[in-house]
């Protein structure tokens, strides 16, 4: 049995049909609501979930071996973690959302570069009005921060043709298949002067 700490409503719940696959799933929004539940795991869904929420449960039920965040970020749950006194498996998201984040930001750089706004008006007002659509190729994909989100974001890109540049931490690290070029944090600034579409994919 899995427990799911979840604010409802929420869309992760309940979770499809066809991941359960015999698997049971319980879910809550408090300790207190799986004291009397024999779960071996538990998965975290934000937004509306403390850390301090997952402690207790990691505390009060040793039966846990394996916490899971829904999100790739775990800054709401390391605090509260780090001090845990027992082996416990910890997973996030992490990757599990690039391909559609991905698609999401090539469809906004598509919305605007081709000028979905005006065409919507001109439908609604039966208006017939002729002009030149841009293109994405040889324009520029800036992205803030170089995660998974952003790699899947510049594959996407590429295939339009696009140039990318990227803004990370570490400015001298190598890639395959990588950024055209990239800047150090302190010169985000010119990456925002080349780019035509910016990401932040922080």
């Amino acid at each position: 049995t899995v427990g799911v700490l979840v604010k409802l409503p929420n869309d992760a719940w309940p979770p499809p049909k066809e991941i359960c696959n015999g698997i049971n799933f319980v879910h809550g929004s408090t300790a207190a609501e799986f004291l009397e539940k024999s779960i071996k795991a538990l998965v975290v869904v934000p937004p509306g979930i403390s850390g301090s929420t997952a402690r207790e449960l990691l505390e009060k039920k040793p039966e846990i071996e394996w916490l899971h965040s829904f999100s790739a970020g775990v800054d709401h749950l390391s605090p509260n973690l780090q001090n845990v006194q027992r082996a416990v498996a910890y997973t996030n998201g992490r990757g599990a959302y690039s391909s559609s984040l991905a698609e999401y930001a090539l469809l906004g750089a598509l919305y605007f570069n081709k000028k979905v706004p005006r065409l919507v008006a001109n439908a609604a007002e039966n208006k017939w009005d002729k002009f030149t659509m841009p293109v994405l190729k040889n324009k520029t994909l800036g992205l803030v921060g170089y995660g998974d989100i952003a790699k899947h974001t510049a594959k996407l890109g590429r295939a339009f043709g696009m140039r990318i540049v990227a803004v990370r931490r570490n400015k001298s690290a190598s890639e395959d298949d990588g950024p055209d070029e990239i800047f150090g944090v302190e010169e985000k600034l010119e990456l925002f002067k080349q780019s035509d579409f910016v990401v932040c994919s922080l």
